[in-house]
């Protein structure tokens, strides 16, 4: 995630962006509230290495007004400017994810905020995917029966999840925590995809490999939670903040185990599989 002027839009991203690319991911979601040179700048690196841009500003864009809906047009301008940045990029290019863990937003604030940027951005963008976050929370899947749908096709509705992670000497599965508990868990997310005949985005999760050595049981849980992603037909991003490549004392890099997991995962045939072999490698 990236907060600071001198951490968005510079050239230091150029290189992150080659490294994103290196573990074979197709997209990179950092945290900004920036709309204009500095998120082109941002997006041109991504793009250049086939990495999918998806702009991210949290709940305090606009200041206090931004952060409890009381000022909408802080965030119609912000995406009004990005919409007619981008409109003319490939579809897999660029992402908008609308409000990031709008915990300070109730859902009569919300609902309509979110209904009006996603008209605002049609007008000029009918094409870049949108994703929209549980509110009222820090994107909590409890709060999926609060969120309405905005009837746009190209829109993924989203939450967050950091439940599933091991600390110390845990073990995964176990008597106590196995794949069921996901399932029970993510209950408002499966109800919420069936009833709107919509797709989801698991926005957040992971961050398995903080803290110096990884559980190795955590490899067993990442490919779980695969596996519901692959059931459900779930878009994903994993969040390691800045964590995934790790670098040795010489200077170069090293994939964690987690990027290894992802690898492996991906090389056993399943990702996708339920798409004919022609639909499976869209991104090129």
């Amino acid at each position: 995630w990236v907060f600071m002027p001198w951490d968005a839009g510079v050239p230091g991203n150029d290189r992150e962006c080659e490294v994103i690319a290196q573990t074979r991911a197709n997209t990179y979601r950092p945290q900004h509230n920036f709309a204009g040179e500095k998120a082109r700048i941002f997006a041109d690196y991504c793009n250049k290495y086939g990495i999918n841009y998806m702009n991210n500003p949290d709940n305090n864009l606009g200041g206090k007004g931004g952060k409890h809906g009381e000022t909408p047009e802080a965030w119609v301008n912000h995406y009004r400017q990005l919409a007619r940045m981008f409109r003319d990029r490939p579809e897999y290019a660029v992402a908008f994810d609308l409000i990031n863990e709008a915990a300070n937003m109730k859902p009569e604030i919300y609902n309509p905020l979110i209904k009006r940027l996603t008209n605002e951005i049609r007008e000029i963008d009918p094409l870049h995917l949108l994703y929209v976050e549980t509110c009222n929370s820090w994107g909590a899947v409890e709060q999926f029966p609060t969120l309405a749908v905005t009837s746009d096709p190209h829109t993924v509705y989203s939450f967050h999840d950091y439940n599933f992670r091991l600390r110390g000497n845990d073990r995964w599965p176990s008597l106590k925590w196995d794949i069921r508990q996901m399932y029970k868990r993510w209950m408002p997310a499966f109800d919420f995809q069936l009833k709107n005949h919509v797709r989801l985005h698991l926005g957040e999760f992971g961050g398995y490999e903080k803290g110096g050595e990884l559980n190795p049981c955590a490899i067993t849980m990442l490919h779980d939670v695969f596996r519901i992603l692959d059931q459900f037909n779930w878009h994903f991003n994993y969040y390691p903040g800045r964590g995934i490549m790790w670098p040795r004392a010489d200077g170069s890099l090293r994939p964690n185990t987690v990027a290894w997991a992802f690898k492996r995962y991906f090389e056993l045939g399943y990702f996708n599989m339920y798409f004919a072999p022609e639909e499976r490698n869209i991104i090129k």
